[in-house]
């Protein structure tokens, strides 16, 4: 079902001819899954059939655990850095980043050993904790990246859940914030807070 799914998506989105980023937002959860992206946009039947069984997957996995779908957009990005190419936690509940062009997402940790990176495979789904499950489970976040650099072209399928009236409160976010920066400074990585042209 992926693979059927990562064909369609990529079946007649080209990449751009020049650098760009382009996004479509497919679902919000106060409006419900968007029509006209359905009636113009490759694959939008699958990427729905997906993200419900991945949310189904997901309830099943974490039966005691309240959460609902939120956001699900696709990003493509051609010629420039990713977005979001600095290590950071999600303030969600849940995040699933799915590579269907491109390299995947770059997870971090630090353990007794070291500190360590990942990278992730074109076709697989990073499923990252976020800020309002450490609120509300203790759970630890998920620190990750999309790779440094500019991206030849990189198409990712990103859903985001949520637990509605959980917030990750400021002391919990000053030590996240905190941890960031110590990632961003260890892997050299770009600063957040610049906007970079192609």
């Amino acid at each position: 079902p992926v693979q059927a799914m990562v064909r369609e998506v990529l079946l007649g989105l080209p990449p751009d001819g020049k650098p760009g980023l382009r996004e479509w937002r497919l679902f919000a959860r106060k409006t419900g899954w968007n029509a006209a992206a359905g009636k113009t946009l490759p694959g939008y039947r699958r990427v729905k059939e997906f993200a419900r069984a991945l949310s189904d997957h997901l309830h099943g996995l974490l039966p005691d655990e309240s959460f609902e779908l939120d956001v699900v957009h696709l990003r493509q990005t051609a010629g420039l850095p990713a977005y979001t190419n600095h290590p950071h936690f999600d303030s969600s509940y849940l995040t699933a980043s799915c590579a269907l062009a491109g390299p995947g997402t770059i997870l971090y940790w630090r353990d007794a050993a070291g500190v360590h990176k990942k990278d992730t495979a074109t076709g697989s789904t990073a499923v990252i904790s976020g800020q309002r499950r450490e609120a509300a489970t203790g759970v630890a976040s998920t620190i990750h990246s999309a790779p440094f650099g500019k991206m030849k072209r990189r198409v990712v399928l990103v859903i985001f859940f949520t637990r509605t009236g959980t917030s990750a409160g400021l002391s919990l976010r000053s030590k996240l914030k905190a941890e960031q920066k110590f990632f961003q400074d260890h892997f050299g990585a770009p600063d957040p807070e610049l906007r970079l042209k192609p």
